[in-house]
């Protein structure tokens, strides 16, 4: 049987198998690059293969390599999370933006978001009041302790 039988056109296939190809593609070219770099460049030279970037069904892919420091990270994605908390943006129009661009998926930035608002909340503990219910004030019988006039009308 022919190999181009047995291959699937990629706009065919689903989004994990053509993630799958990607990542596999990619894995291929950085085996390529780091058995063939010693015949091009001098050991000195420390070449690293930093992305490949290609096109298939006007889709452009991105393959960063590289780990990005955790630090860098986290601070990527509370950027994120800041920006979507400013700019009211839907998950929906997020998901659509992480196809598009080099972003954080999803489920990173809920993760973050959900951290960020525990920390808060064990930082600035808040109650509820029902506005509506009427309250009972009591006098007040005893003395001031602040009685300058300038302080008390400001």
């Amino acid at each position: 049987m022919s190999l181009d039988l047995k291959i699937r056109p990629f706009d065919e296939l689903g989004n994990s198998q053509k993630r799958h190809k990607i990542l596999g593609l990619s894995q291929h070219v950085l085996d390529i690059v780091e058995k063939e770099k010693g015949n091009t460049f001098h050991p000195d030279d420390q070449i690293k293969l930093k992305q490949i970037k290609f096109e298939t069904y006007d889709d452009i892919y991105e393959i960063n390599f590289g780990k990005l420091g955790k630090i860098e990270e986290m601070k990527k994605i509370e950027a994120v999370v800041k920006s979507l908390d400013r700019g009211h943006i839907s998950r929906e129009a997020y998901r659509s933006l992480a196809q598009i661009e080099d972003l954080s998926r999803e489920n990173v930035i809920c993760d973050s978001r959900q951290k960020i608002n525990a920390e808060m909340k064990k930082k600035v503990p808040m109650t509820l009041v029902d506005l509506l219910q009427p309250t009972a004030f009591e006098p007040i019988t005893g003395n001031p302790d602040i009685t300058d006039s300038t302080i008390i009308m400001n």
